[in-house]
């Protein structure tokens, strides 16, 4: 059984994410994956879709000292998610 039925064959064409964590001591929370035009091509946890970024031991702080971040607002990231159904 795949772990995100829906988007594993869209996550390769992923070319940045935004991820949301509940504090600098968290695990990711929720994912979306960006196509390199910036439009949105998936969001996990999302039905029966587990999450790419959400299965790693990756907290916060492993993120930021790793890849290069952008932070962005609750606001924006919410508004984002609610764009793919």
């Amino acid at each position: 059984m795949l772990a995100n039925p829906d988007f594993d064959n869209i996550i390769p064409n992923a070319v940045s994410w935004l991820l949301e964590f509940e504090d600098e001591n968290d695990f990711v929370n929720r994912e979306i994956g960006l196509d390199e035009s910036g439009n949105i091509i998936a969001k996990m946890p999302f039905k029966k879709n587990y999450g790419f970024w959400i299965d790693t031991d990756m907290k916060y702080y492993d993120f930021i000292k790793r890849f290069e971040c952008e932070f962005i607002s609750q606001n924006f990231f919410t508004s984002k998610w609610a764009e793919l159904n």
